[in-house]
């Protein structure tokens, strides 16, 4: 691997670690506040946090995730000769989970916005889903390239 795309490797693996670690961090932290403060200080206190994390995620992990792994696919040959290869079946699964999981995202900044308790329902299925992705990330890496 050449220096640009472990570069571009490390661009797509970093954005992946500040999507998938500000929720695990935010998700770690809501029931300590939960517990401890007012529903309405708690709300006040996670608000602002939830709103810096989405901004981040919005304007560098998201764009940064769509770009190197577009680049990733291309240069891997998934997108031409992936197929029915093991790569191009685990390809197109991962397509399908990061559309759910963006959905789900998407759903939950509307009902967050809207202070509806299915915020919390859809916060958890973000999650569930990033991890997924993440583990078909690792299983897309180990296999080789079609042709290879």
């Amino acid at each position: 691997m050449s220096y640009v795309w472990a570069v571009v490797l490390a661009g797509h693996v970093l954005a992946m670690a500040w999507w998938v670690g500000g929720q695990l961090l935010l998700r770690s932290i809501t029931p300590s506040l939960r517990e401890a403060l007012e529903p309405r200080v708690f709300g006040a206190a996670l608000r602002p946090m939830g709103q810096r994390f989405t901004r981040g995620s919005h304007h560098v992990a998201w764009p940064l995730l769509l770009v190197t792994g577009v680049l990733l696919a291309v240069h891997d040959h998934v997108l031409v000769r992936g197929g029915r290869s093991a790569l191009g079946v685990a390809f197109g699964l991962k397509m399908v989970v990061v559309v759910g999981l963006v959905a789900a995202s998407l759903a939950h900044g509307r009902a967050a916005r809207a202070r509806s308790e299915r915020a919390g329902r859809y916060a958890r299925l973000t999650l569930v889903l990033s991890l997924v992705a993440v583990g078909l990330g690792a299983l897309l890496a180990s296999l080789p390239a079609p042709g290879a």
